[in-house]
């Protein structure tokens, strides 16, 4: 892995200091110690641990040791956008010859939005230039990124991004019949 930019953070001062109870490394956690924010947009990764602790549930930590990092080079980048191609590929391969397959992928995003930005346009990019075997139809595939994101203790957040691809002349399928392009749809209804 090339890393360009490294940020290490030893909390000397914090030798021994404490937090609202929670679990040890649960994303209020990260934050309080670590200043980690899972909507961060800075850094790529984070490496971190305290002293151990005698249970789960924490209320103080010792020994807090931080590594944060981001990686910025351009083979770098473009590894981390690539990804979804393989998946669409291993995806094609599955439908029979003869038939005709609409191909759904769904992967959880995570990563800063310079990096998310490059996956996106590389995505878009692929479903344009993407081919296969003419014995196959495949007019349509529906990524969709996944974005969890804890709000706080028992709240969690989840966020739903859809790209749909269509193939050149292939428009009708999202206009006629309606093929669902949002996976996960449950509403929940409000108590009185």
């Amino acid at each position: 892995m090339l890393v360009s930019d490294i940020g290490v953070r030893r909390f000397v001062h914090a030798y021994l200091n404490t937090v609202v109870e929670t679990r040890l490394y649960s994303p209020d956690f990260l934050g309080s110690a670590f200043g980690w924010n899972p909507d961060q947009d800075e850094w790529d990764g984070l490496l971190c641990e305290v002293e151990s602790p005698t249970d789960i549930m924490v209320g103080s930590f010792r020994s807090p040791l931080c590594l944060k990092w981001r990686s910025e080079s351009e083979t770098a980048l473009l590894k981390k956008s690539r990804g979804i191609l393989s998946l669409w590929t291993s995806a094609v391969k599955q439908v029979p010859a003869g038939d005709i397959g609409f191909v759904y992928i769904a992967y959880p995003e995570g990563s800063r939005a310079a990096v998310a930005d490059a996956r996106t346009r590389d995505i878009i990019k692929s479903l344009e230039e993407c081919w296969h075997d003419w014995m196959k139809r495949v007019p349509v595939t529906v990524v969709n990124r996944l974005y969890a994101r804890p709000l706080g203790v028992g709240v969690p957040d989840f966020i739903e991004n859809s790209l749909r691809g269509v193939s050149e002349g292939q428009e009708f399928w999202f206009e006629d019949i309606h093929i669902p392009w949002m996976i996960f749809t449950r509403q929940f209804e409000t108590p009185e």
